[in-house]
């Protein structure tokens, strides 16, 4: 028992510390924790034995994922079969709260372990978190378990968004789709009346769902993903005003802009990117330098909109006034560039947009050829 406590203990030290040090201590949480499973044998101390694999697990499930590559790997395939281990005496019919517990400690440990494979490979792993997550809401029901039913969905809900970075197309949309909908359910508990900081964890991941759902689809589909991606952050915002709420709706009224002038939605791409700047303006000393400079492209995109809609000379302000600027790697002129080709790409091909390239040439860099 002192060994398993101790375990406990390491890993809590461990999960804290990070780095180096957390994961030499929670290489020791993991040997605690096998010297006491010499003694709580399943034949002799069935209970003792699947609680201390359920720590195991845990502790082998947080060396995994700070440890990454090949031996992340390793170890987390350890953690999942702890777990599957503590499983043989916590079942659902004598132990249910035990079981659930345990099918979502497992659900996790495989997810992680999608994180860090793909292809195929991937997504097995993301079918058996899935199916592990699943199995704990026959026991955290909404009814019964309200609020451990939410943090299912939440989990089941991080699982398809995150597996869709790896996929692409429709399966990439469809993973998507039920990451929205399993944000959806939780937020069926968790309220921003009762529970609001768990509220807005749920309405940032919805956010995010929705706005990379959005560009999956695109075209009007994708716009309708992407409005409802911005009243969720603006919620958020309406909800806890502070720096990083103002900046996280910010960049996306701006990147929003942009897939609106893609769309030949000039006027409302103009009014999106003057509410963005006002929240960029307001925005405190708490915002990293880099994220300041990022905003660049809420100017960049109301230049687009005004060039659209004939206001000629007001974009080329913004273009030239902004043109050498550093952003994402590159400049706000080659980044302009590579929006122009963007549009006659298609299919806006606005007089005005040659124009405006051949009166931009002087600016240092050569306008791809028309």
């Amino acid at each position: 028992m002192t060994q398993n406590n101790l375990g406990n203990a390491l890993r809590e030290l461990g999960t804290s510390s990070g780095g180096e040090e957390g994961r030499r201590l929670l290489g020791e949480a993991v040997a605690a924790h096998r010297s006491a499973l010499e003694v709580y044998t399943k034949a002799d101390l069935p209970r003792g034995w699947a609680v201390t694999q359920n720590n195991l697990g845990a502790a082998l499930s947080e060396l995994g994922t700070s440890s990454g590559g090949e031996q992340g790997r390793r170890l987390l395939g350890e953690a999942v079969a702890a777990y599957r281990s503590a499983l043989e005496v916590y079942t659902k019919v004598d132990l249910p709260q035990d079981w659930a517990q345990t099918k979502q400690n497992l659900g996790q440990a495989l997810f992680y372990q999608c994180v860090q494979s793909e292809g195929a490979k991937g997504a097995e792993l993301l079918d058996q978190a899935v199916a592990a997550y699943r199995s704990a809401m026959e026991v955290y029901t909404r009814e019964q378990s309200p609020q451990q039913w939410a943090a299912t969905q939440l989990t089941l809900a991080a699982a398809f968004a995150t597996r869709s970075l790896q996929s692409e197309g429709v399966k990439g949309a469809e993973l998507l789709d039920q990451a929205v909908a399993a944000y959806r359910n939780a937020l069926e508990v968790f309220t921003r009346e009762l529970l609001p900081q768990q509220w807005a964890i749920t309405q940032q991941g919805l956010g995010a769902a929705l706005w990379d759902l959005g560009n999956q689809l695109k075209g009007k589909e994708g716009l309708k993903q992407q409005r409802e991606s911005v009243e969720a952050f603006r919620e958020i915002m309406a909800y806890q005003p502070s720096d990083q709420s103002r900046l996280m709706l910010a960049q996306h009224l701006g990147d929003f802009a942009f897939n609106l002038v893609l769309n030949r939605q000039f006027a409302e791409a103009q009014i999106r990117c003057e509410a963005a700047q006002r929240l960029a303006n307001e925005l405190g000393d708490g915002i990293q330098k880099t994220d300041r400079d990022d905003l660049i492209l809420i100017q960049q995109n109301l230049a687009h909109a005004l060039l659209f809609q004939g206001h000629y000379d007001e974009a080329l302000a913004i273009y030239r006034q902004n043109w050498d600027k550093p952003q994402h790697g590159k400049t706000f002129g080659e980044i302009t560039l590579e929006d122009f080709a963007a549009f006659e790409k298609a299919g806006l091909n606005h007089p005005d947009l040659y124009r405006m390239k051949q009166a931009l040439g002087d600016l240092g860099s050569n306008a791809p050829s028309k």
